[in-house]
């Protein structure tokens, strides 16, 4: 019943899986060990704390690349850490000069590997599997793969008639800048919200992280309709973030009062499921709206209370957030908060939006 159901989930990875191998050079069967990993789930996580459909631990993955912090996990991005993985898989080779004892170091590690081979007097992985220098996980490993490999190549051969395979998973991306609700996306973009959050698995909560640019992917038949939905979302559907430590005497209700959030929103986007779970010392991640500052109404489109205009300025080669500041007689501080920079530096074709009296 399991392995029906990891064979199931393969197809929806295995092309693109096949096709990141091929261009990297490695056999492309390499890719069932994701099979014998995971069952080719990016939501798998191991007692070890290895995560994703390649099972990396966070340092090994952050050494290739994936980023792993409050806001997303890229080792649940099955094409990222496909990558990942293949760049992983070629270190280990050049190391081991043979796949089979690459795929054994990627599961017990380079050191013990290396260690086996020198106790044993032997690089070949069989004649190490048949001394005490391997633990049993690991002179397992490299025959679950090859038998791995074989059911799915060749199912009906070993029983598995009845396999209602998932269809190859295909989707384009939109580079968005700041925090997006996926459930707003979802809705302005015509898109079932678990559609979003199957074809995004890295996102670790329902936002989009709010700093700096992200790669939202969709169904490519909702690209073009998607993209320009997600530019016409207005300011007081897209949110900013703080981070708060619970002090003590401190509850959801009063930590959301300050922050003009709500406990539901807090307790979604820090995956909460009781106000219980609240602890002094607790780091927790608190959404709040944009139109929530300086006493906006959440209902602004282009002018705020005090007859502010809203205007969007393309930034041009030379330019500094200064310069700007100094042009529309506004603080360089301001420009940040309305932008959600936080320290990230602007660059020629970013689009700012600038609160100003109409002075220019």
């Amino acid at each position: 019943e399991i392995f029906t159901k990891w064979l199931s989930r393969s197809r929806a990875y295995i092309p693109m899986m096949k096709k990141i191998f091929k261009e990297k050079g490695l056999p492309e069967d390499l890719v069932y060990m994701a099979l014998i990993e995971s069952g080719f789930s990016p939501h798998a996580y191991s007692r070890a704390r290895a995560c994703g459909p390649w099972q990396f631990i966070k340092s090994t993955g952050r050494r290739y690349g994936l980023k792993v912090n409050d806001w997303i996990d890229e080792r649940r991005d099955p094409e990222k850490s496909t990558i990942a993985a293949a760049e992983y898989l070629k270190d280990l080779y050049d190391m081991f000069g043979h796949w089979y004892l690459a795929a054994a170091a990627y599961n017990a590690g380079e050191r013990k590997i290396l260690r086996a081979m020198q106790k044993s007097g032997n690089d070949d992985f069989w004649e190490i599997a048949e001394t005490r220098y391997l633990k049993r996980e690991t002179k397992d490993y490299v025959p679950k793969m090859i038998a791995g490999a074989l059911i799915a190549k060749y199912p009906e051969k070993y029983g598995f008639n009845e396999v209602e395979y998932l269809d190859p998973v295909e989707y384009a991306k939109i580079t968005v800048n700041g925090a997006y609700d996926l459930k707003v996306i979802s809705k302005e973009c015509d898109i079932p919200y678990e559609t979003l959050r199957f074809l995004n698995p890295e996102l670790r909560t329902n936002f989009t992280p709010p700093y700096g640019y992200y790669d939202l992917k969709v169904p490519v038949d909702r690209y073009d309709i998607c993209s320009t939905a997600i530019a016409n979302i207005p300011s007081h559907e897209r949110y900013k973030f703080s981070i708060h430590t619970v002090k003590k005497g401190e509850t959801l209700s009063k930590i959301a009062r300050k922050y003009n959030s709500s406990v539901n929103l807090i307790k979604e986007v820090n995956r909460l499921n009781s106000v219980k779970q609240l602890r002094i010392g607790m780091r927790l991640i608190i959404p709040e709206l944009y139109s929530s500052r300086r006493g906006e109404s959440s209902t602004e489109k282009t002018r705020d209370n005090s007859s502010s205009m809203k205007i969007r300025y393309v930034v041009k080669n030379g330019d500094t957030l200064y310069g700007i500041a100094r042009k529309y007689r506004v603080s360089v501080q301001d420009i940040k908060l309305w932008n959600n920079l936080d320290g990230k530096p602007i660059k020629p074709g970013d689009v700012l939006i600038i609160k100003t009296k109409g002075i220019q």
